[in-house]
């Protein structure tokens, strides 16, 4: 399972992975919701008994300059690491505080997510920027506990 330096360091890690796109291509974590299929799911065997609280992590990702080339980028980079283990978050994150945060044997996926042109323009008016082209990811499940 996951500590609280979870979303943090999946964070860090996404900003890493789509670093070498060019400045201004960076994940925006814009909301984390509960992640009801994994809360309802049993136990795996041989886990603790503790039970851990499953959530999504969704970002938006946006370019700069020449977008419609940086999303592209950004979405074949994102294609190549389609699930994130703790080991390769640990690679990709450079603050030590943050490595070790996501458990062992765990692994979130990372998703493409389809938003409505209605949902899309209330995140950007509530960001209080105009509408632009963007990505949008979700990651999940984080099991934190």
């Amino acid at each position: 399972m996951s500590d609280a330096r979870a979303i943090a360091a999946i964070t860090a890690a996404i900003a890493a992975i789509l670093l070498p796109i060019g400045p201004g291509v960076a994940p925006t974590l814009y909301r984390v919701t509960p992640n009801s299929r994994a809360r309802n799911a049993p136990p795996r065997a041989g886990t603790a008994s503790t039970r851990a609280t499953p959530v999504d992590l969704h970002y938006m990702i946006t370019g700069a300059g020449d977008t419609g080339l940086q999303l592209g980028a950004a979405i074949t980079a994102l294609a190549a690491v389609s699930r994130l283990d703790g080991t390769t978050i640990d690679r990709h994150v450079a603050d030590p505080a943050l490595h070790g945060a996501l458990g062992a044997d765990e692994n979130v996926q990372v998703a493409p997510e389809a938003l409505t042109l209605e949902d899309t323009t209330r995140l950007w008016q509530a960001l209080g920027r105009p509408l632009q082209p963007a990505l949008f990811y979700t990651v999940g499940p984080v099991l934190l506990a």
